[in-house]
């Protein structure tokens, strides 16, 4: 995978790079993008993160969808903006924080309308796309994926 489709993490330095004094207060993070190994110091330094659902948090193993929940419980105690991504078109959002929920993702007190501005998935982004557009009754073809 090249650094465009990694979010330019092919030039984060390697996860044995020494964490840098303070970060012993910092929630634990531990954490890599892709093939790209990321150290805790380097992560926590954005500001919003976009962490795809599919393949990170589910459809994976429990124990790598573990980390991943930690990562992301982790940047969520620091304050971060955390942006979840699916192309699973047959996902509602609320589906989607249930499903998070259900993962153990901590949303704190974050109000319901909070947590789905939260999720990005496909079929919501297309709506919104049709709209813009003065599209108002389109006739949709998708699948009924469980």
């Amino acid at each position: 995978a090249d650094s465009a489709t990694n979010g330019g993490a092919a030039d984060a330095p390697a996860a044995d790079s020494a964490p840098q004094s303070g970060a012993a207060s910092e929630p634990h993070i531990r954490s890599s993008v892709g093939a790209f190994p990321i150290d805790a110091e380097s992560l926590a330094s954005y500001e919003t993160y976009l962490i795809g659902c599919d393949g990170v948090l589910w459809g994976v193993a429990r124990l790598t969808a573990d980390r991943a929940v930690q990562t992301v419980n982790a940047l969520l105690a620091m304050g971060k903006r955390i942006l979840f991504v699916t192309n699973d078109s047959s996902l509602t959002r609320k589906a989607c924080v249930a499903r998070l929920e259900r993962l153990r993702v901590r949303f704190g007190g974050r109000r319901l309308s909070d947590r789905l501005a939260m999720c990005i998935t496909s079929a919501h982004t297309t709506a919104l796309y049709l709209k813009a557009r003065g599209l108002r009754h389109p006739f949709v073809v998708a699948s009924d994926s469980a």
